[in-house]
């Protein structure tokens, strides 16, 4: 254990550092001094920093734990990270497959995946390399698990065209597990309350990736100033879809009506989620 310890410090690590990352990470036992300096050094020269630098340590423990990451050996996590070099993922991509574990699937599985996804969706090259540069992550998950995401994709009442449009537009939406209550909370409110249409959420697929606190707290409050005639020629779906992506502050001062007195803040957001009854979360 001493030589893993004295490992890390060599890099740069803390005591405090290498407690955090022992815990985070207690493959790292199993791993030999010089392999696992070189795993740190790997990761360095991804992010392009120095191995030691505080930016390295808190990108490795960002990595899920479960991964296979500290379980492979350095030469595997290159040739994976060659692979999507080819693809066209950019640096904040190689990162984030890394962190995501697609770095560990060998080259030829990741082949055999990416002709998986373009069968599977009918993409073009184009298309899948965009989805690669965007969510790299989809490489780290299995073909027959990313069937299951499809089908209940498509099981919700997008077509398989929708889908394949949707996906090339945010690719997350291929990793998200669409079977969670939280999902399920989530399309309740977009169908059911929201009365979001199939063909808005195709063209804003974000909306379905948003948090819960976001989407209720941001409609409600754009019901509000509708009601009150503030929205002139502008529904509130669409205005939720086309701002979904700016940030709380952007929202705000947008949209704020002073002559209300209405003010999208930290305590609406509260508010809204507090009135809220869920139908398939825990009250």
């Amino acid at each position: 254990m001493q030589d893993r310890v004295n490992a890390l410090i060599a890099t740069g690590c803390s005591l405090q550092q290498v407690a955090a990352l022992l815990e985070r990470h207690p493959r790292i036992m199993l791993k030999k001094e010089e392999a696992l300096q070189n795993q740190l050094l790997f990761v360095a020269q991804v992010l392009e920093m120095p191995v030691t630098s505080s930016e390295v340590l808190d990108f490795v423990l960002t990595i899920n734990p479960n991964s296979n990451f500290f379980a492979c050996d350095v030469n595997t996590l290159r040739e994976g990270l060659a692979f999507l070099k080819k693809t066209g993922v950019s640096k904040k991509g190689l990162a984030n497959g890394l962190k995501h574990n697609v770095c560990s699937v060998r080259p030829g599985e990741m082949q055999l995946r990416c002709q998986h996804l373009t069968a599977r969706l009918g993409l073009s090259n184009k298309s899948l390399t965009r989805i690669l540069k965007n969510q790299p992550g989809v490489l780290a998950r299995q073909p027959a698990r990313l069937d299951i995401n499809l089908r209940r994709l498509e099981g919700l009442g997008f077509s398989a065209s929708q889908v394949q449009s949707m996906a090339t537009r945010q690719p997350t939406l291929l990793t998200a597990n669409w079977d969670t209550a939280l999902q399920k909370e989530k399309w309740h409110v977009l169908s059911n309350i929201m009365h979001m249409p199939l063909e808005r959420l195709v063209s804003s697929p974000a909306i379905l990736q948003s948090a819960m606190e976001k989407l209720l707290s941001r409609w409600q409050f754009l019901c509000l100033l509708a009601n009150a005639g503030h929205l002139k020629n502008s529904s509130p779906t669409d205005i939720l879809c086309n701002s979904i992506a700016d940030t709380d502050k952007q929202f705000a001062e947008v949209f704020n009506c002073k002559g209300m007195h209405l003010v999208y803040d930290e305590s609406f957001k509260k508010a809204c989620l507090a009135n809220y009854v869920p139908k398939f979360l825990d009250a």
